[in-house]
C-alpha cells in the first residue's frame, strides 16, 4: 500500500510537471530580409526569456548557438522579445532554437525545435523626408506586391493611434522613379518645428503601420554644443510603480519632450511607448515627465531621448540608457495625514482632509494582511483631486469586508513635486454602515467599434465624470481585481462630449467574446460596473 501511495505520489508529480511544459507559450517569430525576433507574451508570473538557434545544423548538449541572449524584462507591448537587426535569412533556411522560460523561480524550456524560413515579414522601410523651403515630402522605395502608400502628420504635435493628420494622403501610384511618394507643397516648416507622423502600406491586402514616428526639421543642429547641458542636471527616479524625468527651468525653453522604450532600442525617430510633450514647469521651476503605472524592476533597461525647445532650436541628448538598480524609497509625511474609513455591505472608501499643495494621492491596501515595503497591495488607486467637499477620496464598490476585519493602507501623496507617503495605518472593521446614494448611480453604455486591427471604445461623458477607466480581457475571464489585457484611463471627453479608448493592437476575429468592466470616478466617487459581454459578429463591425 506504501508503494502504491509513493508511485501515485510520483505520477502526480510527474503529471503536473508535463502540464507546466504544455503550458509554455509557442513564440510569434518574424523574419525580416535583414534581422528577426522571437517574442513570447508577459505573465506576472514570468521574470526570464532566454533564446538560443543557429541555422543548417542542430544542437549538441550544452551548445551556445550563433544567435543568443537573455532578456531581463518585458518591452512596452508586453512582450518578451529577442531581437537580431542583422541576422540575414535565406528562403529554406531552417532555424533551430530553443528557448527557456523562467516563472515563479523555476525553469521551463522547450528544445529541439524548427522554424523554417519560406517568406519574409513586410517592414516599412525609414522614410526619405526633404524639407523645402516649401512644402516636404516623404518617401519609401518600391516592394513587390504594394498596393498604396499612406501617411498622417501633424506639426509640433503628436499624430493619434487612428487620427488622420493634419497633413495626410493615399498614394496609389509611383512616381516616375518608381518609388512612392506623398508630396505637400502647401505648408512652410521652420528649423525648429518637428513633424510627427505615421506611415500605412497596403501589401497583398495586408495592412502594415509603422509606429509613431517625429522628424526634426533642423537634425537637431546644436546636438554637440549643448548635449551635455541637459544631460549634466537630468534626473531620474523610479519608485515601485512608476517613474520621474525632470531637469531644471532655464530661460528660454518653450518645451520638454522625453521618449522612451522599455527593455528595447529607441530608434531614431521614434516616439517611443512612453512619451510626452511638457508645456510648463512645475511650481518648483522643473521640467517633469511622470508615469505612475509602469512598473520597472532592477536590471531592466529605459532606452531614451530628450528634446527640448530653447530660443526656437531644437536641442537633444540623442539615445540615452538608464538601468534600473533600485527603487526610490518615498519620502515621509512630516504631518499626519487625517484620513476616515468607512465600511459598506461591499465596498468602502477612505477620505482624507486636503492638505495645502496636494497635487494628487495613491493609495494601497490589503485585508488581513500587512503592506510590505514596495508592495501595491490588493486595492489601489489614483486620486486625482479633491471632491466637491475638498476631500481626497478612494472608493472601492467590490471589496467584502466583515466584522472584525484588519484593512492595512498606506498614503502616497504628490506634494510640491515631491512623492512623500505615510508609514503603514490599520482599521479594524466595528461597524458595516448601509450603501450610500451615489453608489447607485449608473454609468452609461458603452459603444465598440472593430477595426481590422483593434478596436475603439467610446462612452457618452456626464457632468461630474472626472475619469473613465477601461479593463477589458479576449476570451478569458475579467477577474475581480484584474486590471485586463487591455486597459486604460481616459481623462478627457474627445469630440462630440464622448470619451474614447483606442487599442491599435488587438486582433478581433468573429466569435471573439471581449469581457470589460468601465469605472468611472464622479464626484470624487468611484463607481464601477460589473463585468459585461460582447461578441464580435461576422456580419457587423460595431456592437454595444
Amino acid at each position: 500500500m506504501i508503494r502504491l501511495r509513493n508511485f501515485l505520489s510520483v505520477l502526480l508529480i510527474f503529471l503536473i510537471q508535463s502540464l507546466w511544459v504544455y503550458g509554455i507559450p509557442d513564440p510569434t517569430i518574424k523574419v525580416y530580409r535583414k534581422g528577426f525576433e522571437v517574442s513570447i507574451p508577459h505573465s506576472k508570473i514570468t521574470t526570464g526569456f532566454n533564446f538560443n538557434a543557429k541555422v543548417v545544423s542542430k544542437f549538441h548538449p550544452f551548445e551556445r548557438g550563433t544567435f543568443s541572449g537573455d532578456i531581463i524584462g518585458p518591452d512596452g507591448n508586453n512582450h518578451w522579445t529577442y531581437k537580431n537587426l542583422n541576422a540575414e535569412l535565406q528562403l529554406g533556411d531552417k532555424l533551430y532554437y530553443s528557448f527557456t522560460i523562467r516563472r515563479n523561480n523555476r525553469d521551463f524550456v522547450k528544445h529541439d525545435l524548427i522554424y523554417e524560413v519560406t517568406s519574409y515579414e513586410y517592414r516599412i522601410p525609414t522614410p526619405t523626408i526633404k524639407v523645402h523651403p516649401r512644402g516636404f515630402e516623404v518617401l519609401i522605395p518600391h516592394e513587390e506586391a504594394i498596393e498604396s502608400f499612406k501617411i498622417d502628420a501633424n506639426i509640433d504635435s503628436e499624430i493619434g493611434q487612428f487620427e488622420n493628420g493634419i497633413y495626410s494622403g493615399t498614394i496609389y501610384e509611383r512616381d516616375d522613379s518608381g518609388c512612392w511618394k506623398y508630396v505637400n507643397e502647401d505648408v512652410e516648416l521652420t528649423s525648429s518645428n518637428i513633424l510627427f507622423y505615421r506611415i500605412t502600406v497596403s501589401k497583398n491586402g495586408r495592412i502594415f503601420f509603422t509606429n509613431r514616428l517625429h522628424y526634426a526639421v533642423n537634425n537637431y543642429e546644436m546636438i554637440s554644443t549643448r548635449q551635455s547641458d541637459i544631460t549634466h542636471n537630468l534626473n531620474i527616479k523610479v519608485y515601485r510603480k512608476g517613474f520621474r524625468v525632470s531637469i531644471p527651468y532655464e530661460d528660454g525653453i518653450e518645451y520638454f519632450r522625453f521618449d522612451a522604450n522599455l527593455n528595447s532600442e529607441l530608434k531614431e525617430y521614434e516616439c517611443g511607448t512612453f512619451s510626452g510633450f511638457i508645456y510648463t514647469p512645475d511650481k518648483n521651476n522643473q521640467w517633469i515627465y511622470l508615469n505612475l503605472e509602469q512598473i520597472l524592476k532592477p536590471n531592466y533597461t529605459l532606452s531614451y531621448r530628450i528634446i527640448l525647445r530653447k530660443n526656437g532650436q531644437l536641442i537633444s541628448t540623442g539615445i540615452r540608457y538608464y538601468t534600473v538598480t533600485n527603487h526610490k524609497s518615498h519620502s515621509f509625511l512630516g504631518t499626519k495625514m487625517i484620513s476616515r474609513v468607512s465600511v459598506y455591505p461591499k465596498g468602502f472608501k477612505i477620505t482624507m482632509k486636503q492638505q495645502q499643495d496636494i497635487e494628487y494621492l495613491w493609495l494601497d491596501a490589503s485585508v488581513n494582511s500587512e503592506l510590505k515595503e514596495h508592495e501595491c497591495g490588493t486595492y489601489s488607486g489614483c486620486v486625482n483631486g479633491p471632491d466637491e467637499n475638498g476631500l481626497f477620496t478612494y472608493s472601492n464598490l467590490h471589496a467584502k469586508l466583515k466584522l472584525h476585519n484588519i484593512l492595512y493602507y498606506r498614503i502616497i501623496v504628490r506634494k510640491n513635486s515631491q512623492l512623500l507617503s505615510t508609514r503603514n495605518h490599520y482599521y479594524t472593521v466595528k461597524k458595516i454602515r448601509a450603501n450610500p446614494a451615489i453608489y447607485r448611480v449608473t454609468i452609461p453604455q458603452a459603444r465598440i467599434i472593430v477595426h481590422p486591427k483593434g478596436f475603439r471604445v467610446t462612452i457618452p461623458s456626464k457632468e461630474g465624470i472626472e475619469y473613465i477607466w477601461f479593463d477589458a480581457n479576449v476570451n478569458s475571464e475579467l477577474k475581480e481585481h484584474e486590471c485586463g489585457t487591455f486597459s486604460g484611463c481616459i481623462n478627457r471627453p474627445r469630440e462630440k462630449g464622448l470619451r474614447a479608448y483606442v487599442n491599435s493592437d488587438a486582433h478581433l476575429s468573429p466569435g471573439d467574446i471581449l469581457q470589460y468592466r468601465i469605472i468611472v470616478r464622479t464626484n470624487g466617487q468611484l463607481i464601477s460596473t460589473s463585468v459585461r459581454y460582447c461578441t464580435v459578429r461576422k456580419s457587423q463591425k460595431e456592437f454595444i
